[in-house]
């Protein structure tokens, strides 16, 4: 029997967002929660800041995506922004497609009609002719007056730091930001699942899910994947 990939995520937030994003590696005083969802995290932190007007944790995120875009799944991304009633929401997302040109996994979302919007509900105008525009923004669907989202070094971890404790994010960097590097790392943490659980956990559809365990069969276990694949110890434990 067929299996149709769920994309929507599956539970309410019984998670805190701040603790999702602590776990991707933003500065936030919060409990991490290590195995979030990435895709989940992003959605849920570009919701309270666009909707509930939250410019902390945009910011966390906007910066986060400036470093670590690449191991993000824009399918993901694009597919739940279909179902996605919010005009800010889709602004925010296309324009950080539009941002980054050259990432052809963005082409979809670029080529989406979108409204401009302005990011403060008042006093952009004034503040754009003041500060100047975001230069991460310049361009785009959406205009953020530079100063607005807050951008440190010190604010999103260095990327092994975020993979000593998030199996998905490690992943996603030694095999790609696909669904079958979220497999991999739920494998690695609840190796008992079955394969129509690995694909319900991982957003997967189950031919992918049961294609990644059999593969790790097929090399004698996930730990033999990873000791092919020399994972320093560092990183791995």
């Amino acid at each position: 029997m067929g299996y149709k990939r769920t994309i929507s995520p599956l539970t309410g937030d019984i998670v805190s967002v701040p603790a999702r994003l602590a776990g991707l590696g933003m500065a936030l005083g919060v409990e991490p929660e290590a195995e979030a969802n990435i895709e989940d995290a992003l959605l849920a932190a570009v919701r309270e800041g666009m909707e509930a007007g939250d410019l902390r944790l945009l910011g966390l995120v906007t910066a986060w995506l400036e470093r670590y875009r690449p191991w993000v799944n824009a399918d993901r991304i694009i597919r739940c922004l279909r179902a996605e009633p919010s005009p800010r929401i889709q602004a925010f997302w296309c324009s950080r497609a539009q941002d980054w040109a050259r990432d052809q996994r963005w082409k979809r979302l670029r080529t989406t009609p979108v409204d401009p919007v302005d990011l403060l509900p008042v006093g952009t105008a004034f503040h754009l002719a003041r500060n100047g525009e975001d230069p991460r923004f310049q361009g785009t669907v959406l205009r953020v007056p530079n100063g607005t989202l807050r951008d440190r070094p010190g604010d999103v971890e260095a990327a092994h730091e975020i993979a000593r404790r998030h199996h998905a994010f490690r992943w996603r960097i030694l095999v790609g930001p696909g669904y079958r590097a979220d497999c991999l790392a739920c494998l690695e943490v609840h190796p008992e699942v079955t394969a129509a659980e690995l694909a319900r956990r991982t957003y997967a559809s189950f031919a992918t899910a049961w294609g990644v365990m059999r593969d790790v069969r097929l090399l004698g276990g996930l730990s033999a994947v990873v000791q092919r694949l020399q994972v320093p110890t560092s990183v791995v434990s």
